[in-house]
């Protein structure tokens, strides 16, 4: 693997980030998460100041980039948003114009480099899970980057990598998929099971016994959690519950907004999300109810910015992405989209916006119909 900034980027993302993250554990030590939001910003200009041959003139998505923070920043200033909020919309935006740089200037990791990635990644979740559940002689979860759910996402982008090579060895893809089963991550899992069962390379006998460890481990996933089996009692369905009222009920609000702000006013809340919530804004030491709270990357968006910007972004997505060339990678990284943006902050995510905006650019490009 070659020394850039986007290659460490990925192993950063996919390995180091977890990997810093386990050892802290280890100590029963807290890593705070802003310090790969600091490594990953400083190391890009770092990476720009040393290379003399970076093209920096901008093109017009890179300009909505920077007019979009400017706003956020305006916003802020005259709104009570606390800071921690304002950066947490600002973080999307400096992460989209390190992109679109990257992007402008053909430094891109490659399919390989995301396979490779994926594999160390997998081998360290199915090996803190192994040690785990052999120390307390039960089933454990593991927790690799703190949120296993983010590193069942960046397995998921690496098998998609892997199903789009020509030729790919049969134990790269156990590996993988034995790595995203261990992480006993519902939405990884379903999404992992939406990119097998679209694929042609994968034997229907082999997609079949996937299905079989995919439900087992879904199942563990309740069962090691003590969770209900009752849909109505999920965290994520009383949150898309909460929020559709919510912009049912103030309509015109959230028509066009600019950033977040306090909804505790406005939302109806029950007494399971109002304790989860109360526990977010203990730990985060941020009175109040924001966008962030609802975790879904499609609740965010429209929380934060409104129905109508957010109806514009997904139009331009599916006709740049889906209305030119569609292949099964294109529909596989979609599906994979769409799965974690219900239920994760996704794109909004630290460790997720940089490897999974790099991946949609090979994606993009690929050329094979299906």
């Amino acid at each position: 693997m070659k020394a850039t900034y986007p290659n460490l980027v990925v192993l950063t993302c996919y390995v180091f980030y977890p990997l810093i993250n386990l050892t802290f554990s280890a100590f029963d030590l807290s890593f705070n998460k802003v310090f790969l939001d600091i490594f990953l910003i400083a190391t890009f200009v770092l990476s720009l100041l040393s290379n003399k041959t970076t093209n920096y003139h901008t093109d017009f998505y890179q300009d909505i980039v920077i007019l979009l923070l400017v706003l956020v920043l305006a916003y802020s200033s005259f709104s009570a948003t606390p800071g921690l909020i304002v950066l947490m919309d600002v973080k999307l935006f400096i992460y989209l114009f390190i992109f679109n740089t990257l992007r402008i200037n053909n430094k891109l990791p490659n399919i390989e480099e995301f396979v490779f990635a994926g594999k160390l990644l997998s081998i360290l979740i199915v090996s803190e899970f192994l040690l785990k559940s052999l120390i307390a002689l039960n089933i454990t979860r593991p927790i690799g980057s703190g949120e296993v759910n983010y590193d069942a996402c960046l397995i998921c982008v690496s098998l998609i990598c892997l199903l789009y090579k020509n030729k790919f060895k049969f134990v790269d893809f156990t590996l993988i998929c034995l790595g995203l089963l261990t992480t006993m991550s519902r939405t990884g899992i379903l999404a992992g099971l939406l990119i097998i069962f679209t694929t042609r390379k994968v034997d229907y006998r082999v997609k079949l016994f996937f299905l079989t460890l995919a439900v087992s481990a879904i199942y563990e996933s309740f069962s090691v959690r003590d969770l209900s089996f009752n849909p109505e009692s999920f965290d994520r369905v009383l949150m898309w519950k909460a929020a559709i009222e919510l912009v049912a009920n103030n309509f015109w609000i959230f028509l066009i907004k600019v950033g977040s702000e306090d909804l505790s006013l406005l939302v109806k809340s029950t007494p399971q999300l109002t304790e989860l919530w109360t526990s977010q804004a203990s730990n985060n030491g941020v009175e109040g109810l924001y966008p962030y709270n609802f975790h879904a990357f499609f609740l965010r968006f429209i929380l934060s910015w409104g129905m109508i910007p957010f109806l514009l972004f997904h139009l331009m997505v599916i006709r740049k992405f889906l209305l030119q060339n569609i292949t099964i990678e294109k529909t596989q990284f979609i599906l994979l989209s769409a799965v974690f943006s219900f239920t994760t902050g996704y794109l909004y995510l630290s460790n997720l916006i940089l490897p999974v905006l790099f991946s949609a650019c090979i994606f993009y490009n690929s050329k094979k119909l299906i």
